[in-house]
């Protein structure tokens, strides 16, 4: 008996020690800003935020409480198939607060947001969705069985659900590892359920060369409570995941607090795909710049518009920091691979007509198990069309 607790002291010294060692990790990737005049306003948001009114486990003040904490701007509430008429969008302890819904049929799944028609009821009918487009945002959920919605205006490549049910089916060890040591470093764990969404992105792109469709993130959290004896652990919680990944808005006229005049840019920025998805974790990408020049004065092609092909286009790209790791900047074309960049700004010639987009993606080195070098994605843009 004496050995036998002996062996369990000893375990749990240890499990303490290295937890602790854990806390002390932090990522530091990203170093000094650079200096640049911005063209954007950029404003982080999270959508696919479920709360106790479905499937999730906290309220709209409490999740907007947590949301204000990790210097977020926007969140989008996506309750799942609501049968009632929906909040009139709002700002609250300095949060703007959008209301959507997520729709899971037997032969579709979406999410719909429209700053104008908060009756659910419209939602479902994806024959009226499409011939009142222009009104609503229909984001198609590729981690479905179903055939894809036609006319949607995006797809959730990036989900963190679907990524870290991956993750937990080919790692099982890791994940469980993951789990055991989520309270001395959250943001560490949930990073290393985090993989690059390649078969997504492979159809993101190829659904991009025969229609304008943009790339979403879907933070998917509910924080769903686990009773524990008399009180409820919320694991991961709204906080942690809101700290790890979001989609930056990017407007060219700075917002106005007034939620009745402000929900009209930001749906316009998110129907047209002027906005990019940041793996936050690996650090703050608040300045990312990227846009196309061309050698009409002031001209400036934005993420999500279409043009056509001119001379002496330029596809240009600003990072906000300096990375103090190996990073590089990726352009694709028509979702193959064709260029790069190691400098923190820089452009691209764009000669020929296609489909473009790019990724930064940025060298880590985890503490152990993981101490062999990583590449990771941290920032993955939305596409420009050149025709």
């Amino acid at each position: 008996m004496n050995r036998f607790f002996i062996s369990i002291s000893i375990l749990f010294m240890g499990y303490v020690i290295y937890g602790f060692y854990l806390s002390q990790f932090q990522f530091n990737l990203i170093g000094k800003d650079i200096a640049g005049q911005n063209v954007f306003y950029n404003y982080k948001l999270h959508q696919n935020i479920y709360t106790q009114m479905s499937i999730g486990s906290g309220t709209y003040s409490s999740i907007a409480e947590e949301h204000r904490r990790t210097q977020s701007k926007f969140v989008l509430f996506t309750d799942l198939n609501p049968a009632t008429i929906l909040d009139q969008d709002r700002y609250l302890t300095n949060t703007g607060q959008l209301f959507g819904a997520k729709i899971l049929t037997d032969t579709a799944a979406y999410t719909v947001y429209s700053p104008t028609d908060k009756n659910s009821a419209n939602y479902y009918d994806l024959a009226y969705l499409k011939n009142n487009s222009k009104d609503y945002l229909i984001i198609d959920h590729l981690n479905t069985s179903f055939e894809g919605i036609s006319h949607a205006d995006g797809v959730d490549a990036l989900n963190l659900k679907t990524m870290a049910y991956k993750v937990g089916a080919n790692k099982k060890i890791s994940t469980i590892w993951s789990l055991i040591f989520y309270p001395f470093n959250p943001r560490l764990s949930l990073l290393r359920l985090y993989r690059d969404p390649v078969d997504e992105l492979k159809l993101f792109d190829q659904k991009s060369l025969t229609q304008k469709v943009n790339l979403h993130l879907s933070s998917e959290v509910t924080a769903r409570a686990v009773p524990v004896t008399n009180w409820l652990l919320k694991f991961p919680s709204y906080e942690n995941v809101f700290n790890m990944a979001s989609q930056r808005v990017l407007v060219t006229s700075e917002l106005t607090t007034n939620m009745s005049i402000d929900k009209y840019p930001l749906f316009d920025a998110l129907k047209r795909g002027s906005f990019y998805i940041s793996i936050d974790t690996l650090g703050d990408s608040t300045g990312f710049e990227t846009y196309i020049v061309t050698d009409k004065k002031n001209e400036y092609i934005f993420m999500g518009d279409e043009h056509t092909l001119r001379p002496n286009m330029r596809l240009v790209f600003r990072l906000p920091r300096e990375p103090n790791t190996h990073h590089e900047v990726i352009l694709y074309k028509n979702g193959q691979r064709i260029d790069h960049r190691n400098t923190s700004f820089g452009d691209f010639p764009i000669t020929s007509s296609g489909v473009y987009r790019l990724q930064v993606r940025l060298e880590t080195v985890l503490p152990f198990p993981d101490a062999d070098n990583k590449w990771l994605t941290w920032i993955f843009t939305n596409n420009f069309y050149i025709r």
